[in-house]
């Protein structure tokens, strides 16, 4: 499956990282959420992510609007994991 990985790095102390994956599609039923949330995990195993800290999202604006995303913040200070595109700002959410 074609994943897209974002990661918007720590900005101040105010802003702490994002990581958002999702598969460029409108699936969003429970098993999909899981497997984002799965590859997620194993992308970030160095690191333990609690299950309440996972927000599941949908896109807003114009080029994915309707995509179910995946998200998680990070208040340490993290690099991408090979794989993720570094952003600068965070897309217009639902």
């Amino acid at each position: 499956m074609n994943l897209t990985k974002l990661f918007r790095p720590r900005i101040e102390d105010g802003c702490p990282s994002c990581v958002q994956i999702h598969s460029n599609t409108y699936c969003n039923d429970y098993a999909h959420v899981q497997m984002l949330i799965a590859e997620m995990r194993k992308d970030f195993s160095h690191i333990v992510i609690k299950d309440e800290e996972f927000k599941i999202q949908k896109y807003g604006g114009q080029r994915v609007k309707g995509i179910t995303f995946v998200e998680v913040f990070l208040s340490g200070v993290y690099k991408a994991p090979v794989g993720y595109e570094t952003i600068s700002q965070l897309e217009y959410v639902l």
